[in-house]
């Protein structure tokens, strides 16, 4: 599989850019809003962000003891939050790579493993004001978030689904 994000102009389907440096195959790409980054999520469950001008690493994060399963740029760019298997919902300062903040939801566990703080985090997402974000886990339980406290809102519960996942809101 490929390790390198290929930026392509649309008009004329010329290479811009080329980003190397993942360890992995990419999962998941996603532009920041004001078009300045890219944040990439590789199989390894690492994320980076680069500068899409340069094609430079901004900020590499790696979870301690887990993976990283979903990430997702804050409306003005200067933070993402992360989901992971083990170590739980985190906001980043993605100039610094200081965690920012940790959301945590209600425990439970996740299908027959036991000492999970939350189910696995499939998506993750910013409300396009920044004021939430919401988290898809793997118990198809949907989780809101207060998006400057961290404090949980509310959770979303549906039966009979294999997984929740969450796109911009």
């Amino acid at each position: 599989a490929d390790k390198t994000i290929i930026l392509w102009r649309s008009s004329d389907g010329k290479e811009i850019r080329s980003f190397r440096g993942s360890t992995s195959e990419i999962m998941h790409l996603e532009f920041s809003n004001e078009g300045s980054g890219i944040l990439s999520l590789d199989d390894n469950g690492i994320c980076i962000v680069w500068d899409i001008t340069t094609g430079k690493q901004i900020k590499k994060l790696t979870p301690a003891g887990s993976r990283f399963t979903c990430a997702s740029f804050s409306p003005d760019g200067s933070m993402i939050v992360t989901g992971s298997r083990k170590s739980g919902i985190s906001v980043w300062n993605i100039l610094n790579g200081e965690e920012l903040m940790k959301l945590v939801p209600v425990p439970a566990d996740l299908y027959s493993e036991k000492g999970f703080d939350y189910p696995e985090t499939g998506s993750v997402a910013y409300s396009r004001d920044g004021q939430f974000i919401v988290a898809g886990a793997g118990d198809n339980t949907a989780i809101l978030f207060d998006g400057k406290s961290g404090k949980e809102i509310r959770k979303f519960k549906k039966k009979n689904y294999n997984e929740t996942k969450i796109s911009k809101i």
